[in-house]
Formats: C-alpha cells, sequence, structure tokens
C-alpha cells in the first residue's frame, strides 16, 4: 500500500518488483516529525547510502542492456562532479562508459537561476564534451 516510498520499485522482465529500502517504511511513517527529519532521517540515509548506490548502479546496468538490444548502441553515462568518487569507481568496474564533467559545472555561471538545473551554456558545452568523446571512441 501508501505506506512504502514511490520509488521503490523496478522493472524486471517487463513486470515491476518492489525493491524495500532499508528502514523505508520509518522514514514514511515519521516523514512529518521535525525531531525524526533533523536527527535520524540524517543517520538513516548516511546508513543507506550503499543500499541506494547499489541500486543506482544495477539500474544503470539495466539500461545499458536495454540500450545495447533494443538499439545495438552503447550507453554512455555523463557524470555530475558533485557525485561521490564510489559511485564513479563502480560505474567504471561494471564497464559503462562514463564521462566525469569538471568541477567548473558547478559554478553558477552553468546553472539557472534559482533553479541549479544546467543553463544552455552548461548544455551546450557538455553536448560538445559528449561529441567529442564519441569521435575520439571511433
Amino acid at each position: 500500500g501508501c505506506y512504502l516510498d514511490n520509488d521503490n520499485y523496478i522493472l524486471v522482465d517487463g513486470k515491476l518488483k518492489q525493491v524495500y529500502e532499508p528502514f523505508g517504511i520509518f522514514k514514511v511513517i515519521f516523514k512529518k516529525s521535525y525531531i525524526f527529519n533533523n536527527t535520524f532521517l540524517n543517520l538513516i540515509d548516511t546508513k543507506n547510502r550503499n543500499f541506494h548506490e547499489q541500486y543506482l548502479i544495477n539500474s544503470v546496468l539495466q539500461i545499458k542492456n536495454i540500450v545495447k538490444q533494443k538499439y545495438d548502441a552503447e550507453l554512455i553515462v555523463i557524470v555530475w562532479p558533485d557525485v561521490t568518487k564510489q559511485i564513479i569507481e563502480n560505474l567504471k568496474e561494471t564497464n559503462i562508459n562514463t564521462i566525469t564533467l569538471d568541477k567548473k559545472f558547478e559554478n553558477k555561471e552553468y546553472k539557472i537561476k534559482n533553479d541549479g538545473h544546467p543553463n544552455q551554456k552548461a548544455n551546450e558545452e557538455i553536448a560538445q564534451i559528449l561529441f567529442d568523446y564519441i569521435n575520439n571512441k571511433s
């Protein structure tokens, strides 16, 4: 039912399968509690970091397989500079093509004001980086 997080489903063999986050039920039950959010939520999220990172890597591997099977192409993952080194290492261990962006993309000049998402300048430079990566790989 509605006691669990909405983002804990993955597609396996065309069917949705629920993946339970450790302590996820507590996050839902106490989500309106100020004390819980400021004291225990950070502890739970820190403990669950490996769970979330592995879930992310498994999802990217599934996407890689779909891209290969359906389009006979390779997946290239563009990694934002603030992603943890552990995730980058895990991506490389799985032989997923990755491009890690330079720290300069964290600057205000590359973000939409009051939003934080990449702006047109960032998207143009990222597109050029991707273009160069693909052409150098061939």
